[in-house]
């Protein structure tokens, strides 16, 4: 009897040196301070903010009260700091599992691969597709935004100008990136035309919201435990949600399809030009299908269990379009002249900053290292491998110190800024990440964006009718809170 309480009294010590003890007053990240006081021996009060959807703020509110270098949980850290971003985001840093959720039809694709290696063999596929540079020389640019914006979009704001009905500009700017990037992909004859199919429309903008509501907390938090309760039938989701993937997949893997007769037959077709735009090269598929012709990429489809390029292609696509997603005149300006516009530049930079459509942790895990060269992250050394460390852009972005009044959208703070409190600026801005793993489509977003902006500015004045919702949501990639932005249009 007594020895079985020894025993026992034993075990309980033990258990609470490992788990309570150690992590929280021994272990190397007890240096760093605790955003609550339970975060150094448990994950409980993060995984609550998570549940709540309330983790950016939480931790920018952390970041505010204990400095760059806040500790979230017994082997989670956040940083915010640009110094901070080169340690984590330039160096030999995976990516953590979290990523992993962001597979397409159960194929990695660039988004979802977490090791840097393989990330970069994924990389490779795109080649240089979405730079600066190849976007200014591609004439398939030009001529997207001509059948986009001017003859898809512009004449149904015209009309609405004209009949003074305002228009749901939530659903029409989702509608419009998401044409955009599919037309560049795939070819603008086998993209998606949700701008002028409102049945179609409806149902991507219906589907998007269900999906981008229906992953979360469980399917990220306890991948393992959700996992095993779905093959026991139990979904801790909305069930809607694996229709509208499905067909979302279905979608993607149709305008695959749609490509790979468009390549065959290349050839055959007139070049792009002209101001009735109907056929344009599938720039990003020709791209993929020449890289898996190398060697060097046979291995990528080993790695998939369909073994098939479409699928390849599909899930590597499929994520491109998620993340998109996220009148009188006859021709746009060429895109470098709409890009050399300093108030449509600092207009495009402040509502990204401050609407960051990825505001939340990209974490990463610190590398296995030898004794010798433990990871030191501003100040804190010694941190070992296997550590979950991210940053987000919503602390970044409001820097106050950086960004004077932070909550306040100001434009001119980037075109009134000399040239190094704009570079300070810019290296703190993360709207699309930094180091290897920022978001290649980067620039293309840009274009997007501005080629919208100044099609409709030029033409039309607008006024809001109702805006109720419009305040964003907190989580990992999130828009606003409601469903809607309904637009008054008037001619300028």
């Amino acid at each position: 009897m007594v020895f079985s309480i020894l025993l026992g009294f034993a075990i309980l010590l033990l258990l609470s040196y490992i788990y309570i003890l150690h992590p929280a007053f021994l272990s190397p990240l007890s240096a760093v301070p605790n955003a609550h006081f339970t975060s150094g021996f448990s994950n409980v009060w993060m995984l609550w903010q998570r549940y709540r959807q309330q983790a950016n703020r939480a931790i920018h509110e952390t970041h505010e009260r204990l400095g760059p270098v806040v500790r979230l949980g017994p082997n989670e850290l956040s940083v915010n700091s640009a110094d901070g971003l080169k340690v984590i985001y330039n160096h030999n840093f995976d990516k953590d599992v979290f990523y992993t959720r962001f597979e397409n039809y159960g194929i990695p694709n660039m988004f979802s691969t977490i090791q840097k290696e393989a990330h970069t063999r994924r990389r490779r596929l795109l080649g240089s597709v979405y730079s600066k540079s190849a976007l200014h020389s591609s004439p398939e640019i030009q001529d997207l935004a001509r059948a986009i914006i001017i003859q898809r979009l512009l004449p149904i704001i015209e009309t609405a100008a004209k009949n003074k009905t305002p228009l749901n500009m939530l659903d029409y700017s989702s509608a419009v990136f998401s044409d955009f990037i599919s037309a560049f992909m795939f070819g603008l004859q086998n993209g998606s035309n949700y701008v002028q199919n409102t049945k179609s429309r409806e149902r991507w903008v219906a589907n998007k919201k269900i999906i981008n509501a229906g992953t979360g907390f469980w399917a990220s938090e306890f991948p393992f435990v959700y996992s095993l309760l779905l093959q026991l039938g139990i979904c801790l989701d909305n069930p809607q949600i694996y229709s509208a993937i499905e067909e979302a997949n279905d979608q993607c893997l149709e305008m695959v399809q749609k490509a790979e007769q468009s390549f065959r037959v290349a050839s055959k077709m007139p070049l792009a030009g002209g101001n009735d735009v109907k056929w344009t090269k599938p720039v990003v598929y020709t791209q993929i299908i020449n890289q898996l012709r190398f060697p060097a990429e046979k291995m990528l489809i080993d790695e998939c269990p369909e073994s098939r390029n479409r699928h390849i292609i599909a899930s590597e696509t499929m994520d491109h379009l998620i993340a998109a997603t996220e009148t009188s005149v006859e021709n746009l300006p060429s895109h470098r002249s709409i890009d050399s516009l300093p108030l449509l530049d600092a207009v495009v930079f402040e509502t990204l900053r401050l609407h960051c459509p990825v505001p939340g942790s990209q974490p990463r895990v610190t590398p296995a290292t030898n004794s010798h060269s433990m990871t030191t992250i501003l100040g804190y050394s010694n941190i070992p491998p296997g550590v979950r460390v991210s940053s987000q852009a919503y602390s970044l972005h409001r820097n106050s110190k950086v960004f004077p009044d932070p909550e306040t959208w100001k434009p001119e703070r980037w075109y009134q800024a000399s040239q190094e409190e704009r570079s300070e600026m810019m290296s703190w801005f993360w709207a699309f990440g930094s180091g290897s793993n920022m978001c290649p489509g980067n620039y293309f977003a840009f274009l997007e964006l501005k080629f919208v902006v100044a099609a409709i500015y030029s033409n039309y004045t607008t006024r809001i009718v109702d805006d109720a919702g419009i305040e964003q949501m907190d989580g990992y990639a999130v828009g606003p809170k409601g469903d809607k932005l309904i637009v008054q249009f008037e001619h300028a």
